[in-house]
């Protein structure tokens, strides 16, 4: 019996003990479970994300496109969306609606503190240093510098972003074997000093034409050279090639523009003596139509009376010789006589 009562005693004390301890620890458990469901309400706001208006998303559940193909990969519109947050959802975004640029300095020669030093102590300065400085090398085996840059749009977001893990040194890579190839193919003269824009042109149409068998999802818009440039040593020798190229052209270009004023003024006195020919030509064949005119009706009126068209040609041909005379003297002829007397009146003053 005793020991009956002793164990009843204890079962009591040990219920009491755990119902003490639940009750302590109730207030912890109810707070743990509060922040627990404050924390998962968290985790769910933190999948809240802002779109951008010049940038595309793309959201990858588990490593994989969420959404059907096509551009319903994309979250383009509205503000505020939501998705999983990691592990569960991944958030790309890409770029959009704008003109995205990359520069090159690969095949420039290498500003360091190196090359500071050496130009402050005036030593070797200049001198190309293979495998630190970049260049090229031209078709007629020089060696010259230049800096690139290219622009492009994206246009196919989902390629852009998944194809390739850095698309954007995918890009500057064939952009530099295309530079590579493009200058091996021209003289330094062509690449320095002639028409850039051709070597330009054909460095694009490569570059396009890998990217797009590559389907990267861009569009290039334009590829320029930024500068270009001899080594270093030899610019005082280019420079004077350059100035006599250009003293060259400036006398051509004198000599162009001399050779077109001459041309002008030889070309407009011609059209001068043409027109004067031409006026002379006119005015000499209406005059002689006049006269053969008027010879036409003389002939007719001799036909009809020699006699008197003889008299009036001979009284006309007079009228017309006095008409320019300011005195007339008539003094008539006789055979019979040995001699004439003539008085005439002069004036006293």
């Amino acid at each position: 019996m005793d020991n009956n009562n002793q164990n009843q005693a204890s079962g009591m004390n040990t219920n009491e003990g755990q119902k003490a301890l639940l009750k302590t620890l109730r207030p912890g458990y109810i707070l743990l479970k509060a922040v627990t469901v404050i924390l998962f309400i968290l985790y769910l706001l933190s999948g809240l994300f802002i779109v951008n208006p010049n940038e595309n998303v793309i959201i990858l559940r588990f490593g994989k496109l969420v959404g059907d193909k096509g551009n319903q990969h994309l979250i383009t519109s509205g503000r505020w969306h939501w998705a999983w947050p990691e592990p569960v959802d991944e958030i790309i975004r890409v770029p959009a609606k704008q003109v995205k640029t990359i520069h090159t300095d690969c095949f420039w020669y290498k500003q360091d503190q190196i090359t500071e030093k050496l130009a402050v102590n005036h030593t070797n300065s200049n001198q190309l240093r293979p495998g630190i400085d970049g260049y090229l090398l031209t078709g007629d085996r020089n060696i010259v510098h230049s800096q690139w840059s290219i622009s492009f749009l994206i246009t196919h977001p989902v390629n852009y972003a998944l194809n390739f893990k850095n698309p954007d040194n995918l890009i500057r890579q064939e952009l530099h074997r295309a530079i590579l190839q493009q200058t091996a193919q021209h003289s330094i003269h062509d690449f320095l000093y002639g028409n850039i824009e051709t070597i330009q042109e054909s460095v694009q149409n490569q570059t396009v034409n890998q990217l797009a068998r590559l389907n990267i999802g861009v569009t290039v818009m334009n590829i320029s050279c930024e500068k270009r440039e001899p080594p270093r040593s030899t610019i005082p020798y280019f420079n004077k090639v350059s100035e006599a190229n250009q003293e060259e052209k400036q006398t051509l270009d004198s000599a162009q523009r001399y050779a077109q004023k001459v041309t002008m003024q030889s070309r407009i006195k011609q059209a001068r003596i043409i027109a004067e020919a031409e006026g002379y030509r006119e005015k000499s064949i209406a005059t002689l139509a006049a006269d053969n005119e008027y010879f036409l009706k003389i002939l007719e009126v001799y036909n009809q009376a020699p006699k008197t068209a003889l008299i009036n040609l001979y009284s006309q041909t007079l009228d017309d010789v006095f008409a320019n005379v300011e005195s007339n003297y008539i003094i008539h002829s006789d055979s019979k006589s040995k001699g004439q007397e003539v008085r005439i009146k002069l004036d006293e003053n």
